[in-house]
C-alpha cells in the first residue's frame, strides 16, 4: 500500500515588528496570517503579496511564512 498526499489550502503569514520591546528588551513581533491561500499558487506572488501589503504599513516585516496543508490517503 502507498500513501499519497492530497493538497489542502495553504496559510500565508506576516512576522512584524511593532515598535515595542519584551519585558526581556527583545523587538515584540505579532504576526498576521492570511487563510485559504490556493494551494499552487506562486510562491514568488506570495511573497511579493506580503511585500506590497506592508510596504503600506509603518511596521517592518520580520519574516514571511508558508503553511501547507495536505491529507494522506491510503491509496488501495
Amino acid at each position: 500500500m502507498a500513501a499519497i498526499a492530497v493538497s489542502l489550502n495553504s496559510i500565508l503569514a506576516a512576522r512584524y515588528q511593532t515598535g515595542g520591546t519584551t519585558p526581556a528588551g527583545d523587538p515584540e513581533i505579532k504576526k498576521k496570517s492570511i487563510n485559504y491561500v490556493k494551494p499552487d499558487a506562486a510562491v514568488q506572488d506570495l511573497f511579493d503579496v506580503i511585500t506590497a501589503l506592508y510596504g503600506l504599513s509603518q511596521n517592518p516585516v520580520a519574516n514571511v511564512l508558508l503553511q501547507k496543508n495536505y491529507e494522506l490517503i491510503d491509496e488501495e
